[in-house]
């Protein structure tokens, strides 16, 4: 027993003295910068929209697998970061991945510019980069100029649509006469309504004719101290097409023709669940689809 005592320190002392020699060498190195052929973009698909999300789109165009630990974009223009789920995405070599993030506010004071924070792991070893995402489609910048201008608008006037539309037959035609509410804030400058354009569900339509248009003209000037009212605007289904029907993920989402003190465009205003419903069975029963 005295003898077997003595060898145990010995051994422990090799184990000890191995150890760290193990770890050091099984350690990756820490990699700063992308694999060659991957690609970091953004982008919004039409079923993006209405939850206000973004997608970080990731390519991996090397020929080995890469897991992407994390993804988080930064810009001036929003005023916090949005960064993915925590989870590991396996992105094997060729093939090109979406990372939905949910969008925060805009900062409309914020700098414009942008910036993906990647980390990863590679058989080469893991990283952490930060780089400037590509934007084909330039939906950064589209997105902050929407959402300040929706802003600009909101501080004057409250659009809404939550009555249910009346479905009535109009030279021939089915249209739903669908009530757009004016809520003046008594805050704010004065905001002309221009237009109501269509969208992949409905189409604006001539009130007497029943004929599709392209945009209906409104031209309704609110101004803070004006009372509450409401605008009809009549629509018709844009197309008859089951698939699309079923698949929509945008289409009630009116769009408004707006200009304002400092600037104009386009402003969304979403229809009510209640809504919502009664115009996709409207358009259901003006097409005679299921």
């Amino acid at each position: 027993m005295a003898r077997r005592s003595r060898l145990l320190p010995m051994a422990m002392l090799v184990v000890l003295l191995a150890s760290p020699l193990t770890s050091c060498a099984s350690a990756p190195p820490a990699l700063d910068r992308l694999p060659d052929g991957v690609t970091v973009g953004v982008q919004q698909n039409r079923s993006d929209q209405a939850p206000r999300r973004l997608q970080i789109v990731i390519g991996n165009g090397s020929d080995a697998e890469l897991v992407v630990t994390g993804a988080r974009l930064d810009s001036g223009w929003f005023a916090a970061s949005a960064s993915t789920e925590d989870r590991r995405v396996r992105i094997p070599a060729g093939r090109t991945v979406g990372l939905p993030v949910a969008l925060p506010d805009s900062d409309c004071t914020g700098k414009p510019g942008a910036t993906v924070l990647v980390e990863f792991e590679t058989a080469d070893g893991d990283g952490r980069v930060a780089v400037e995402p590509e934007d084909r489609f330039d939906r950064l910048p589209a997105l902050h100029a929407e959402d300040c201008l929706a802003e600009s608008v909101a501080a004057t006037v409250e659009l809404s649509l939550a009555a249910e539309p009346v479905v009535a037959s109009v030279g021939g035609a089915e249209v739903a006469t669908l009530r757009l509410s004016v809520r003046p804030t008594g805050e704010g400058g004065p905001v002309t309504i221009v237009s109501v354009a269509g969208t992949t569900l409905l189409s604006p339509a001539d009130p007497v004719t029943g004929a599709r248009l392209d945009t209906a003209p409104l031209d309704v000037t609110v101004r803070p101290g004006d009372a509450a009212t409401h605008i009809d605007l009549a629509l018709v289904p844009a197309r008859c097409d089951a698939h699309a029907i079923a698949e929509d993920k945008v289409g009630t989402l009116l769009p408004l023709e707006v200009s304002a003190a400092d600037g104009g465009g386009r402003v969304t205003v979403a229809a009510s669940p209640s809504v919502r419903g009664a115009l996709y069975a409207f358009v259901q029963h003006a097409c005679g689809v299921g």
